[in-house]
């Protein structure tokens, strides 16, 4: 039996009304499965929406890139995609809050502000 390689498949997207010339990447393992999906710009550069999988399919991560930095909310989820670990916002690659859940409730809240940490523990209702 041959051995097949993890394959990464683009797929160039263009809308008819307004095309942006951004397409997406998407990457394989050897039994065809999803791992991953980014957007990238003319460039080359990420720019859009990301997705990264675990082997059963589920979402494990999911964010935002403009201009190849992290901006916008990315949210780590567990191994089944159905619980959040954790929330991140960025604007330009810099964290402006970070969420912990433990058992599915907001445990630690984290705000940044002129690169100062705020800490906030307490139970949040879910």
């Amino acid at each position: 039996m041959k051995k097949i390689k993890i394959k990464s498949i683009i797929i160039l997207l263009c809308v008819f009304t307004g095309c942006n010339n951004s397409y997406e990447k998407i990457t394989y393992d050897e039994k065809g499965n999803v791992l991953s999906i980014v957007t990238y710009n003319k460039d080359n550069v990420r720019h859009g929406k990301f997705i990264n999988y675990v082997n059963n399919g589920s979402t494990r991560v999911e964010g935002f890139f403009k201009n190849g930095k992290l901006h916008g909310e990315f949210v780590l989820f567990d191994n089944k995609g159905k619980d959040t670990l954790t929330y991140s916002k960025y604007i330009n690659d810099t964290v402006i809050e970070h969420i912990v859940f433990i058992d599915g409730k907001r445990a630690i809240k984290t705000n940044y502000i002129n690169n100062t940490e705020y800490h906030y523990f307490k139970k949040w209702k879910k």
